[in-house]
């Protein structure tokens, strides 16, 4: 009889974990074939898809290509989930521009208010949004890259501009000269962003 129990006890363990593989089993072939976007990005094609896509959600600002002078770009949307029924919830712009014959890598990231990392160099007032210059230390000694941020929030959303150039190479009077060149750069695009939300 207790032999019997045992049997069934143990006959019923194995139908049971059999169950639970084949439930996990099922889950992560259904979660690896499903369509999702990349860490939260969808890429598109061009800064006026960007625009429409987020036409939406007037409390964003989406810069005019004319600002940015890029020689070349990508642009994503950031969404709010991974998988394909998500909507947009802001933007990440990037590509190149030049000085005086040298490449200066550039980017825009908008999201939903975050904090972001880094050392806050200065901070100045534009129409009475705080403006913060960031640079990140390290870099250049690891890769010879000198990389700067200018944050600032606007209606609810964090925007950073980033800018980044090779120092290889550089004396220190023409990195002076690109960090110079590069932080205009930012502050321009800050305050025409600004502008165009207060003059509406």
């Amino acid at each position: 009889m207790k032999r019997q129990r045992t049997r069934k006890r143990w006959a019923l363990w194995a139908c049971l974990g059999v169950a639970v593989l084949a439930v996990a089993v099922a889950a992560a072939y259904l979660i690896s074939t499903l369509p999702f976007y990349d860490s939260f990005y969808k890429n598109v094609n061009s800064l006026e898809t960007v625009r429409k896509e987020l036409k939406d959600i007037k409390e964003i600002c989406v810069p005019e290509a004319s600002w940015l002078g890029l020689t070349d770009g990508t642009y994503r949307l950031r969404m709010d989930g991974r998988f394909l029924d998500a909507e947009p919830e802001g933007y990440y712009i990037k590509g190149t521009t030049q000085y005086n014959g040298k490449e200066i890598s550039v980017s825009i990231d908008c999201l939903p208010s975050v904090t972001y990392g880094g050392t806050v160099q200065q901070e100045s007032k534009y129409r009475d949004i705080s403006i913060k210059y960031v640079t990140f230390e390290g870099y250049e000694q690891e890769d010879s890259t000198s990389k700067h941020a200018t944050g600032f929030d606007l209606q609810g959303y964090s925007y950073s501009v980033n800018t980044s150039f090779s120092t290889e190479g550089m004396s220190e009077t023409e990195k002076e000269n690109m960090t110079e060149a590069s932080k205009y750069w930012a502050m321009e695009i800050a305050h025409r962003m600004i502008d165009s939300v207060c003059e509406e």
